[in-house]
């Protein structure tokens, strides 16, 4: 196992809101990257720091990993990117999200071996949105990608919502088709914590039920 000095007080405290991580209990933080005054959601500054990290903690031991996130969402291949480097980790990881899950926020969660939400979180599901300046050709190849990016987003979902109560004995087809039509009517799907909980979206709400 590799030695890795522990930071005096004040090197931790700067590695926690420098550097969003805690070598000492191994968790990470994710959240925007800060712009002023501005909520910039999860954009490369957020996965290339998220990435760097996991892979210190990951090196270092593989004992549990927690990562605490709170995002409205971002940019799809930037989360894409934070989704596979935890999906990529040999350490188990247990993700708690806090305030507000949003968007791309809610497909890193599914990455987590567990997924927590605390008490009071919003959490919300849809089809991600994107502009077009440019030729009808170019517009038609970017409509159909971004329509194969939606079909990813619901296969991700899927695999760990079947195991919920809500989609319990249900097809993979059922459950896809189900979400589509809601995305589809209600164009943002809000939900409370224990909402989620009954969607399979994640596995508890921390805190509660003696997650603490």
């Amino acid at each position: 196992m590799p030695r890795v000095n522990k930071p005096t007080n004040k090197e931790l405290l700067q590695h926690i809101h420098e550097y969003s991580l805690n070598l000492n209990s191994r968790e990470l933080y994710i959240h925007s990257h800060s712009v002023a005054e501005e909520e910039s959601g999860l954009d490369f500054h957020v996965a290339v720091k998220t990435i760097k990290n996991l892979q210190l903690l990951d090196h270092i031991s593989n004992e549990p990993i927690v990562i605490h996130l709170s995002s409205i969402g971002g940019n799809w291949n930037d989360g894409m990117a934070i989704y596979d480097a935890i999906k990529l980790t040999r350490s188990p990881v247990t993700i708690i999200g806090y305030g507000i899950v949003a968007s791309m926020g809610t497909i890193i969660m599914q990455a987590g071996d567990i997924r927590s939400l605390t008490p009071n979180v919003e959490f919300m599901v849809h089809y991600g949105s994107f502009s077009i300046d440019t030729n009808s050709i170019s517009a038609k190849s970017a409509i159909d990608w971004n329509e194969k990016l939606n079909k990813k987003m619901l296969n991700i979902y899927c695999d760990r919502c079947k195991r919920g109560d809500f989609f319990k004995d249900k097809t993979d087809s059922y459950i896809i088709k189900y979400m589509d039509k809601k995305l589809r009517n209600q164009q943002e799907w809000y939900m409370d914590s224990e909402e989620a909980v009954k969607y399979g979206f994640i596995d508890n709400v921390w805190g509660t039920r003696g997650y603490e």
